[in-house]
């Protein structure tokens, strides 16, 4: 009797992926040097930055359990509204003024220290990984939007996170889950340096996804520009691939269309962020409704920034 070594299509298709990558990079080293001098630009300039000190922050805070006195003030609205433990108000708070990755991170935090189920932490990871006012205004400033622009975008943002979360909420209310104390600890001076090796990884992973896909957009780049497409369309599928090309490309359109567009791509992120999110989270927690839950949400965000352009 003969058997077959089946594999599914979706783990075969990544095997073909890193051996079409391979051979880009083999024959193309031109394009992939100048994507990766444009990535480490980004992150040397930009996001370092603004990541860095709110990620280190953020550590800073988790090590002190200060997850709950920050929580406490919206605690019953929350769990009245949203279904989830009150728990995941530092994750929601942290991933919308810190951004990416941190909102996961806290998360994931949070679910390890016994403060939220496996399924709240899961449906949190939709909402609470935001883009960080900090990169917006930032983005923005340099790309010559105004400042209300940018309001407008953040506020379209907060919006579009709290408008998924109500109305794909748990049918239940969270059950009361009772404090460790084998998880309550001393603070000392020992937070500084946990907090700072807890944020040296989630950087290196924000930049190694970015130099990725800097190499990525070049290839794209040249493939869209071959295929004689759109500007529109141009700067919409990069926002699928990482934000800050998607940016550029987007500010370059007419007005009326590009303040919605970019609203779009900075709630969604693209996947290089949604592989970082994974990255972080990965054994602890899942991520497979992650992408078409932001999806979900840029939608949302696009549609709340267009009927704010056209009143």
């Amino acid at each position: 009797m003969f058997y077959i070594n089946y594999i599914p299509k979706k783990r075969s298709l990544i095997p073909f992926l890193a051996l079409t990558l391979y051979i880009a990079v083999t024959l193309f080293t031109e394009v992939c040097a100048d994507g990766v001098k444009a990535a480490l630009e980004l992150c040397l300039f930009t996001l370092l930055p603004s990541l860095f000190p709110f990620c280190f922050a953020t550590n800073l805070l988790l090590e002190c359990d200060f997850e709950k006195s920050i929580s406490r003030p919206f605690s019953k609205p929350f769990k009245r509204l949203f279904h989830l433990d009150p728990n995941l108000v530092f994750p929601y708070i942290i991933g919308m003024i810190s951004g990416y990755p941190q909102g996961s991170i806290a998360v994931m935090n949070i679910y390890k220290k016994g403060g939220c189920t496996r399924a709240e932490a899961e449906h949190a990871l939709s909402f609470c990984n935001n883009t960080g006012i900090g990169f917006i205004i930032g983005v923005c400033r340099t790309l010559g939007f105004s400042k209300w622009d940018t309001l407008c975008i953040f506020s379209a943002q907060f919006a579009a996170s709290l408008l998924y979360a109500l109305i794909f909420r748990p049918k239940n209310y969270p059950k009361e889950i009772k404090a460790d104390k084998k998880n309550e600890k001393d603070i000392g001076f020992n937070v500084f340096s946990k907090a700072l090796t807890g944020s040296l990884y989630p950087m290196a992973l924000v930049c190694g996804y970015v130099m990725i896909f800097g190499v990525i957009s070049e290839f794209a780049e040249r493939f869209f520009a071959f295929l004689s497409f759109s500007p529109a369309f141009c700067a919409f599928l990069f926002s699928f691939l990482e934000i800050s090309n998607a940016s550029y490309r987007i500010s370059l359109l007419p007005s009326a269309l590009a303040l919605p567009l970019l609203s779009f791509a900075v709630v969604f992120s693209g996947l290089c962020v949604h592989l970082q999110i994974y990255s972080c989270v990965r054994g602890v927690l899942k991520t497979k409704k992650l992408i078409l839950n932001k999806l979900f949400q840029a939608v949302f965000a696009f549609l709340i920034t267009l009927f704010v352009k056209m009143t």
